[in-house]
């Protein structure tokens, strides 16, 4: 606000000087001199004030953007963009032929946590268990957050047996990591590769129903 006071000021100043007598006569080269300094004065405001509006712009997009793709609570990527970007890879994986694996992660017991010690607590599980899947993805892998208390990766380039050894190696981080008072936290895996004709959904659909055997096994085990 008070740099656009400023400006009007200058711009009134400006036109002033053309319709306003001074008081004392003054030499027309000095007239046009002022008229410049006002004109660079008005042109250098602007230019910072029309800066300034697009970085605003700018910082609000990303944020914008940001909250429409990322889980706000571990900083992953939410199930809807996951969604977009599971389509957009198995679309280039179908027409490259390579293989991409599918996994489907499930925090064992998530429900008792949060009944024994508190919402609190199983957000720090989720975003515990989160760190870890990142930290140990490739760059071209893709992770996110499916809901509640489960996560999905996609890893490039990897057949069945790359996801479960993958897999495993989430799953047995996962178990090594100390919460305390909150005792071991386990992970259930369930792996899938892409086929020729799959789907997005049967990848997952497959991905799941892995998942669910290993729930079914007592939990803390990859299946595929």
């Amino acid at each position: 606000y008070a740099l656009l006071t400023l400006w009007g000021y200058y711009v009134a100043l400006d036109a002033l000087m053309w319709y306003i007598e001074p008081l004392q006569p003054i030499p027309q080269t000095a007239l046009n001199i002022v008229h410049l300094f006002n004109l660079s004065v008005v042109f250098a405001m602007f230019s910072y004030l029309a800066s300034y509006y697009l970085s605003m712009v700018v910082s609000a997009q990303r944020k914008l953007r940001e909250m429409a793709t990322t889980d706000s609570l571990t900083g992953l990527f939410n199930r809807r963009h996951m969604t977009y970007l599971a389509e957009k890879e198995v679309s280039r994986f179908r027409r490259s032929g390579h293989p991409v694996g599918f996994l489907l992660l499930d925090v064992d017991h998530f429900k008792s946590i949060n009944d024994a010690f508190g919402h609190e607590a199983g957000d720090r599980v989720l975003g515990c268990v989160a760190d870890v899947i990142r930290e140990e993805l490739r760059a071209q892998d893709l992770i996110g957050r499916w809901g509640g208390e489960e996560f999905i990766v996609l890893a490039a380039n990897s057949t069945l047996d790359d996801g479960a050894q993958l897999a495993e190696r989430l799953r047995s981080h996962v178990e090594a990591l100390d919460f305390g008072e909150l005792g071991v936290v386990t992970i259930s895996v369930g792996v899938a590769e892409w086929r020729k004709g799959d789907t997005r959904k049967a990848l997952v659909a497959r991905a799941d129903e892995a998942m669910y055997r290993a729930k079914n096994s007592g939990r803390n085990c990859v299946r595929y």
